[in-house]
């Protein structure tokens, strides 16, 4: 009976374990036990009810893994499905947990009628929950802390010209100016002649190396350093960037997204991140889990965008100097958000045959990211900087899909001068550090 037990505890904490490894020392230890625990109760509340229902210890404890398995691991399941282009519609919910549901069920209803003894499976269960725990407890401890990739140590001297506030904006898939004439026909993009108005550079020829969010971010935020086939996580979450910002005495405010290489940081001095809950463990395990349906219906929520553009404005009165990031997964579908704010019927949240859907979304968060410039610049004592960038191109247009819209707020003038058109995102911090804390980057082509 106790060999039995101390399975099913092994399987019901595994999910939690892999997720926290995944994490590669973002998330502490604390975090991890609160995670543990809410699955050990609730494995601890099925199992209950099976030995009410079964009079059988063996029986009910393999119905508990069932359950357990099914409810904890729903939500990667979906994830999987959902990444199967030729599954297409069948990896939705509507279709994935019937499906589910009726594979548990008849397992169920085999196990309580078969007279067959269920301790080889349990056995069996057994092994491969050692397997993984020997697996994941090594990883853990292979990851915790993480070892990140470092860059040539700074050895520049510093010029002090103000240590101005720098925030770097990402809107999700928002397509450049040019993009938006060929691919939707938008002849005019009042943002741009807005944000040139204000003293902005818009490099309109940009282009991303990658049309991948989180390949795009890490080479960023490593400075170009980032290739492909790297760990692009590690390259996010450990990056040199933010290090060498607080050896100069900037604090980090990370305002987060609900992808999971920028959820959060470990490096923040603050994480501003209204898609968490509790902290980034256990959101992940709620994703992972049959709770994500929750999470999923609540998807096509504005108030989560809004409140993210709400944290920029409240960050920017905050001490000084500061680095603030935010990841806003707009004008990125599921399209929430009418020309003026309105919301959108959940059947079109993905319609991208209707053009006007995302042309619509684009302008409403391109005003509201102008609303949040406006009172940055109003508000500043040191004239900031600020740049606003897309992580990549709208991928329906898959031949432009790596053309960004990138525009840079920067008050000096040699910085200025060495703007161009095709300027690269890559190039984008080591232009800050070569003219305000005289470091010799040199540009990648």
């Amino acid at each position: 009976m106790w060999r039995s037990l101390l399975t099913l505890l092994i399987i019901c904490i595994s999910p939690n374990l892999i997720l926290f490894a995944n994490l590669y020392g973002e998330s502490g230890f604390t975090d991890l036990l609160s995670s543990c625990f809410f699955s050990i109760l609730l494995t601890s509340a099925l199992l209950t009810v099976f030995l009410k229902v079964s009079k059988d210890n063996d029986k009910s404890i393999v119905l508990a893994m069932l359950c357990v398995f099914f409810i904890l691991t729903y939500g990667s399941f979906y994830n999987n499905f959902s990444n199967i282009e030729f599954l297409g519609r069948f990896s939705r919910h509507r279709y994935l947990l019937p499906l589910s549901l009726l594979v548990v069920t008849l397992a169920s209803g085999f196990v309580l009628k078969t007279a067959r003894s269920m301790k080889p499976l349990i056995n069996a269960a057994g092994i491969i929950a050692l397997y993984f725990l020997l697996f994941t407890s090594y990883r853990i401890a292979s990851n915790y802390p993480a070892i990140d990739k470092s860059m040539p140590p700074d050895t520049s001297i510093r010029f002090d010209l103000g240590h101005p506030d720098i925030y770097f904006i990402i809107l999700d898939e928002f397509a450049s100016t040019k993009q938006l004439k060929d691919y939707y026909h938008v002849e005019t993009n009042d943002f741009e002649r807005q944000l040139v108005g204000l003293g902005f550079y818009v490099a309109t020829e940009s282009r991303s190396r990658f049309a991948s969010t989180h390949m795009s971010l890490a080479s960023s935020f490593t400075m170009g350093e980032y290739e492909n086939g790297e760990d692009s996580f590690i390259a996010i979450r450990k990056n040199p960037l933010v290090k060498r910002l607080s050896n100069d005495g900037y604090k980090y405010f990370h305002i987060g997204s609900w992808l999971s290489h920028s959820m959060s940081s470990s490096m923040a001095d603050s994480v501003i991140n209204p898609y968490l809950i509790r902290n980034e463990l256990f959101t992940k395990m709620i994703a992972a889990s049959i709770f994500r349906l929750w999470n999923d219906l609540k998807s096509g929520d504005q108030s989560y965008v809004l409140n993210q553009f709400e944290a920029l404005d409240i960050v920017r009165s905050q001490t000084s100097p500061k680095f603030v990031f935010a990841h806003i997964i707009c004008p990125h579908a599921p399209f929430i958000f009418g020309p003026h704010g309105e919301p959108i019927k959940k059947d079109d949240a993905n319609n991208w045959e209707n053009k006007q859907f995302y042309v619509d979304q684009y302008f409403y968060i391109a005003e509201k990211t102008l609303d949040v410039i406006t009172h940055i610049l109003q508000y500043s004592k040191t004239p900031p900087i600020i740049i606003v960038q897309s992580d990549h191109g709208m991928r329906q247009d898959a031949n432009h899909a790596r053309n960004i819209f990138n525009a840079y707020y920067i008050p000096n003038d040699s910085a200025r001068s060495q703007l161009t058109p095709d300027f690269s995102p890559d190039n984008t911090f080591k232009l800050i550090f070569n003219n305000y804390f005289g470091s010799h980057f040199v540009f990648r082509e």
